[in-house]
């Protein structure tokens, strides 16, 4: 089933993704642990590993913080995504946005800014240190991206409506 993470067919990707995410934690762990850690694996199959861990409850912020500084933009797009999830430690789901906002690739950043404005409030805290970097990442987004300066908008946004942040 894990093999099936880096399927070329889409369908039978995500139904892999799906089963594995829905199964029983300690069949699929040790596993996926591997794949996730194996880096002449391909980025796709990486990056449905972490999903499927972080959905498994069995991602850990210290990987988190590895698959954000990964040097394939694919995996650090997946990264982003898992940290506006929800599904990880809140301090470590902030810090990868925080480097995903930094990242050189368009993507990564898109994916970042989506993080940073859909973080759930549980993690409050730690949301305000998402402000000056958005506004950074704002400032120096090309004029000519207008989805990445406009993803980026609506991240600050919903940073700026949380009281939390204002407090």
């Amino acid at each position: 089933m894990v093999a099936a993470l880096g399927d070329g067919n889409r369908t039978r990707r995500e139904l892999a993704r799906e089963r594995i995410a829905r199964g029983d934690p300690a069949a699929f762990v040790p596993s996926l642990r591997a794949l996730l850690d194996d880096s002449g694996a391909a980025s796709m199959a990486r990056g449905n590993a972490a999903w499927c861990l972080a959905r498994l409850g069995a991602l850990a912020g210290p990987a988190l913080a590895r698959l954000a500084a990964a040097s394939a933009a694919p995996i650090r797009e997946q990264a982003q995504r898992i940290a506006g999830s929800g599904l990880v430690v809140a301090s470590a789901s902030v810090a990868a946005t925080q480097r995903g906002l930094a990242d050189p690739d368009p993507s990564v950043r898109r994916a970042a800014a989506g993080a940073a404005a859909g973080l759930p409030v549980a993690v409050a805290p730690a949301l305000d240190t998402l402000v000056d970097p958005l506004a950074d990442a704002i400032q120096a987004a090309p004029a000519a991206d207008v989805h990445l300066r406009h993803a980026l908008r609506i991240a600050l946004r919903a940073r700026l409506r949380d009281e939390a942040t204002l407090a």
